[in-house]
């Protein structure tokens, strides 16, 4: 036996997606086994390119749902019910869903820098900065920062919060050795992220930008260590 739902409920569903301003062309609709009554299929929603989906499942006639992601688990469940309360349970599902998607997932980000990987898992040495390198430090911060400035929308308390951020990092590479200074700045571009609210791909960015500026510094610790 199959359960479907009715076409104006499927429109239901389109229009969510559309509120939620994703593209509904990113979903495809499927079939799959009832989590709940043995010998049905039921419709699933996935998110293409993702594990993530929404299971619109019946159960003594009425309305029960499995989804990924959940507020606060992976795989969450509705009880059974009417129409309209699935319908909360796809809004909320697609809120879950944008959240997971927007999330910078700063983990991936630190173990595939390669502002990271090189300095952080070996044993380089520890050396302080010449003052030729202090000077090239301040002029690649200074550009680092006209970068988050073009690329942000940054308010007044954002600003200063990164020009005191620059201004700490260029007097730490006077004092701190470069290993120690470099692991302050991963922390700062790091905090930076999260200040701005910055999605997945432009932590990518950034990263890729503060690599540019910077590499030399783990090229050079790993010629000493």
């Amino acid at each position: 036996m199959k359960h479907t739902l009715l076409k104006s409920q499927a429109d239901e569903v389109f229009i969510l997606i559309k509120q939620f301003d994703f593209e509904p062309s990113h979903f495809k609709w499927g079939d799959v086994p009832s989590r709940t009554t043995h010998g049905q299929e039921v419709q699933m929603l996935r998110y293409k390119q993702s594990e993530f989906y929404f299971i619109f499942d019946f159960k003594y006639g009425q309305h029960c749902s499995e989804f990924s992601p959940g507020s606060e688990k992976v795989v969450e469940a509705q009880s059974l019910g009417g129409w309209q309360g699935q319908k909360v349970s796809v809004g909320n599902w697609l809120k879950f869903l944008k959240r997971e998607l927007q999330t910078p997932n700063f983990w991936d980000t630190l173990k595939s820098s390669e502002l990271t990987e090189e300095v952080l898992d070996t044993g380089e040495a520890n050396a302080v900065f010449s003052q030729q390198e202090q000077i090239k430090i301040a002029e690649s911060l200074q550009e680092l920062k006209k970068y988050i400035i073009q690329s942000s929308q940054l308010s007044k308390a954002q600003l200063q919060a990164l020009e005191r951020q620059i201004v700490y990092l260029t007097d730490a590479s006077t004092r701190l050795g470069r290993k120690d200074w470099y692991g302050i700045l991963i922390s700062v571009l790091f905090a930076q992220a999260v200040q701005l609210g910055l999605g997945a791909d432009q932590v990518k960015t950034l990263f890729q930008i503060a690599t540019q500026f910077f590499h030399w510094v783990v090229s050079n610790i790993t010629y000493l260590s």
